[in-house]
């Protein structure tokens, strides 16, 4: 895992990752991120890609941190969580850990790609009125309904 930064005034885009990542995968970040659930809102998995610094759209956590955290308790939060990630994940270099600070012009485009993989500090996500309104059993409609990126 390594960080990224992006210098300010480039031009970035946002959209949902083409591929999901396995469900255990999901989990095991899940678990990691939670360890720092003081700090971290919510974390999502967005593709990025940075006119003239990027060559292709990369894979990014992109991590949003609670009001009154300050940069330098971010940065530690970064490094802590990338070691925990590769170590958990088991691979070195997989994606990139992006903070994104309250205020940040970034949040909110990072939220509207919706592809959510650690919930926010008050809990898990209600789910939409019509996943909720499935019979008891009727798993198909169910998982015909669930975003790839929900868990539960």
């Amino acid at each position: 895992m390594k960080n990224l930064t992006l210098a300010a005034g480039g031009e970035v885009s946002l959209s949902a990752p083409a591929r999901p990542p396995r469900p255990a995968r999901l989990q095991t970040m899940a678990q990691v991120f939670d360890a720092a659930s003081g700090a971290i809102e919510a974390v999502y998995l967005v593709e990025l890609f940075v006119k003239g610094q990027t060559p292709r759209p990369v894979r990014v956590l992109a991590c949003l941190f609670n009001a009154g955290v300050e940069p330098r308790q971010a940065e530690a939060t970064i490094a802590r969580l990338s070691s925990a990630l590769g170590s958990a994940l088991q691979v070195a270099s997989e994606m990139d850990l992006l903070p994104v600070l309250p205020g940040d012009q970034l949040a909110e485009p990072v939220k509207q790609v919706g592809c959510l993989i650690y919930p926010p500090a008050g809990g898990t996500p209600a789910p939409p009125a019509a996943e909720a309104a499935a019979p008891p059993g009727d798993e198909a409609a169910t998982a015909a309904k669930k975003p790839w990126w929900k868990l539960w």
